[in-house]
Protein backbone atom coordinates (compact mmCIF):
# COMPACT_ATOMS: atom_id res chain seq x y z
CA UNK A 1 0.00 0.00 0.00
CA UNK A 2 2.96 2.15 0.78
CA UNK A 3 4.31 1.95 -2.39
CA UNK A 4 1.54 2.63 -4.26
CA UNK A 5 1.11 6.17 -1.98
CA UNK A 6 4.55 6.57 -3.55
CA UNK A 7 3.83 6.43 -7.06
CA UNK A 8 0.54 8.71 -6.46
CA UNK A 9 2.35 11.76 -4.78
CA UNK A 10 5.15 11.24 -7.28
CA UNK A 11 2.83 11.03 -10.27
CA UNK A 12 5.39 8.12 -11.33
CA UNK A 13 5.36 3.75 -11.55
CA UNK A 14 7.47 1.53 -9.70
CA UNK A 15 7.83 -1.32 -12.65
CA UNK A 16 9.17 -3.81 -9.12
CA UNK A 17 6.52 -2.98 -6.89
CA UNK A 18 5.59 -6.42 -6.29
CA UNK A 19 9.51 -7.89 -6.17
CA UNK A 20 10.05 -4.79 -4.17
CA UNK A 21 7.44 -5.40 -1.53
CA UNK A 22 8.25 -8.86 -1.54
CA UNK A 23 11.53 -8.53 -0.55
CA UNK A 24 10.62 -5.93 2.09
CA UNK A 25 8.23 -8.50 3.48
CA UNK A 26 10.85 -11.15 3.91
CA UNK A 27 13.72 -8.72 5.13
CA UNK A 28 11.48 -6.75 7.79
CA UNK A 29 8.46 -8.10 10.27
CA UNK A 30 8.07 -4.87 12.36
CA UNK A 31 5.54 -2.80 10.87
CA UNK A 32 7.23 0.35 12.13
CA UNK A 33 10.62 -1.04 10.09
CA UNK A 34 8.22 -1.17 7.21
CA UNK A 35 7.67 2.18 6.69
CA UNK A 36 10.66 3.49 7.50
CA UNK A 37 12.08 1.82 4.53
CA UNK A 38 8.87 3.03 2.66
CA UNK A 39 9.94 6.32 3.80
CA UNK A 40 13.28 6.01 2.84
CA UNK A 41 12.43 4.71 -0.62
CA UNK A 42 10.01 7.63 -1.01
CA UNK A 43 12.72 9.98 -0.38
CA UNK A 44 15.24 8.36 -2.31
CA UNK A 45 12.80 9.03 -5.21
CA UNK A 46 12.58 12.58 -4.11
CA UNK A 47 15.84 13.71 -3.81
CA UNK A 48 16.36 11.75 -6.87
CA UNK A 49 13.71 13.98 -9.09
CA UNK A 50 12.75 10.27 -10.26
CA UNK A 51 9.50 10.31 -12.90
CA UNK A 52 7.66 8.00 -15.43
CA UNK A 53 8.79 4.15 -15.04
CA UNK A 54 10.86 3.64 -11.95
CA UNK A 55 12.79 0.03 -11.68
CA UNK A 56 14.50 0.34 -7.62
CA UNK A 57 17.46 -1.70 -7.83
CA UNK A 58 17.44 -4.32 -5.20
CA UNK A 59 20.87 -3.12 -3.88
CA UNK A 60 19.52 -0.03 -2.80
CA UNK A 61 16.15 -1.61 -1.33
CA UNK A 62 18.87 -4.23 0.42
CA UNK A 63 20.91 -0.88 1.79
CA UNK A 64 17.35 0.83 3.22
CA UNK A 65 16.67 -2.29 4.75
CA UNK A 66 19.98 -2.80 6.06
CA UNK A 67 19.62 0.81 7.40
CA UNK A 68 16.07 -0.04 9.01
CA UNK A 69 17.75 -2.97 10.59
CA UNK A 70 20.80 -1.38 12.11
CA UNK A 71 18.77 1.53 13.80
CA UNK A 72 16.90 -1.31 15.76
CA UNK A 73 20.18 -2.11 17.54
Amino acid sequence: MQLSIIETIHEMRICDKNEVAQFIAKSVDNPKEVLFVCVSINSWIACNKLQGNVIIPLNKISALVAGSIKRQL
